[in-house]
């Protein structure tokens, strides 16, 4: 008896839902942008509500079948936006008759595009046959958002028409469908594709290779980012992408690539690096930056060999081989002003500082370890930034220059400096120019920062 009133009371309930949708889309079929939407709310309360398969079936029919009435064609474009909600396989086919309506058209397509299932797929790849211009790159547009693999060998070969928005969805659709078979017809392209357009493929090559090595494909994606770093002709953003990609990943060939682009002092290479060190968080990052930072640090150019610099000092937080040694200034000057004497440039102390008498041709600092070190950065605070610290200055290790500076930039009053790695005893500053009257010196560290970045 309860399980008949039960059947009794869906089936009241789904007469009622039908006699509620069909009196509100009744009531909108003379609707047109700029009257009130009140009855658009209505209808779009039904959709909100329709919690059951049952009540979402009956309402999507009845919507479907509004698209055959004499409603308006804003009524009409509404009723898409809410099939794309409620619709299945059922409501396929009265969507894809908009198609080819110019004013229902884009409306149909959004609904089609967001409606799951094979049938969709179909009818968006059906109307492709005799589509044109916008429409049909908005069609190859919308196969490539649903990803479906069938779709590849529907779109491919629109890379050869003579239409550039058709050209440019259908790259941008392969790339987002991502499979083995877009990459391939990705790189069937390059033969033969405008000029104009291979910068729009390396773009579509870089996504299919997101979306091949997260579905598995990790050889395939490697080998697209590393013909991708390589390529010298690219945007370097889509060079900085592939060896972003390739910094994340541990194989040797993937180590190689980069390692290549490194030694072509490649800008690209330098900003991937330094996003690679900035951005990246979460488990593993901490990894990547250290063999961004070591990677960086191999290059030959002086402006990236510093950045390389700052970054493996701030990864590794070395320790400050000149505490517990000693510091003399053996060029004959008396300190100055407030100055705390030789030792106070590297007793690990702001408050205190090395200075002496103003004006003068050459200023000698020289730090004695107690043994032989291995040392290969000089970081210098400043008395005041840019005000009283060294500007030009040669690094000496055991009498031998290591390192010259001329006009050092500071950042916040703290300026570090990079040479190749020497073991030494003995580390002096030999300073010929400075900022303000002579080259006060709060803190003077000396490290070594490993070539790995370990």
């Amino acid at each position: 008896m309860r399980m008949l009133l039960g059947v009794g009371l869906l089936v009241w309930s789904c007469e009622l839902w039908a006699a509620d949708a069909a009196g509100a889309l009744r009531a909108i079929r003379s609707y047109t942008a700029g009257q009130s939407r009140q009855g658009l709310a209505a209808v779009q309360a039904l959709v909100s509500a329709a919690a059951t398969e049952a009540a979402r079936g009956e309402l999507a029919a009845a919507l479907a079948a509004e698209l055959g009435s004499d409603a308006t064609a804003d009524a009409k474009r509404f009723v898409c936006a809410q099939l794309s909600l409620v619709a299945g396989d059922a409501e396929v086919p009265a969507l894809a008759a908009c198609l080819r309506d110019k004013e229902l058209a884009h409306a149909a397509r959004a609904a089609l595009e967001r409606i799951p299932g094979a049938a969709a797929s179909a009818a968006l790849r059906a109307a492709l046959a005799g589509a044109q211009g916008p429409e049909l790159a908005g069609i190859i547009n919308s196969l490539g958002i649903r990803r479906d693999a069938e779709t590849v060998k529907a779109i491919a070969p629109f890379l050869g028409d003579a239409r550039i928005e058709v050209v440019e969805s259908a790259l941008d659709a392969l790339g987002n469908i991502g499979t083995a078979e877009s990459a391939a017809a990705l790189d069937a392209a390059g033969k033969t594709l405008r000029s104009r357009f291979m910068p729009l493929r390396a773009e579509a090559l870089l996504a299919c290779a997101e979306r091949l090595a997260a579905a598995g494909g990790a050889a395939q994606a490697e080998a697209i980012r590393r013909e991708l770093a390589a390529a010298t002709d690219l945007p370097e953003h889509v060079r900085t992408g592939a060896l972003l990609a390739l910094l994340g990943t541990e194989s040797a060939g993937a180590a190689e690539a980069v390692k290549a682009a490194v030694a072509r002092d490649d800008g690209a290479v330098f900003f991937a690096l330094l996003r690679a060190i900035a951005l990246e968080e979460g488990p593993g990052g901490e990894a990547l930056k250290r063999k961004a930072a070591a990677f960086l640090a191999a290059t030959a150019d002086p402006r990236f060999k510093a950045q390389a610099a700052l970054l493996l000092f701030k990864l590794q937080a070395p320790p400050n081989l000149a505490l517990g040694a000693t510091a003399t200034s053996p060029d004959g000057l008396e300190k100055d002003g407030q100055a705390s004497g030789d030792q106070a440039a590297i007793d690990g102390d702001l408050n205190t500082y090395w200075d002496e008498v103003d004006d003068k041709p050459l200023y000698r600092l020289v730090v004695t370890f107690k043994e032989p070190a291995a040392v290969s950065l000089i970081r210098i605070v400043g008395h005041v930034h840019h005000d009283y610290a060294p500007r030009d200055f040669e690094i000496l290790c055991d009498g031998k220059a290591v390192a010259a500076v001329a006009n050092a930039r500071y950042t916040a009053n703290e300026l570090l400096v990079p040479f190749a790695e020497t073991r030494c005893t003995t580390l002096e500053l030999k300073i010929t120019g400075y900022y303000g009257r002579s080259p006060a010196i709060r803190e003077l560290g000396i490290y070594r920062c490993a070539a790995d970045g370990k």
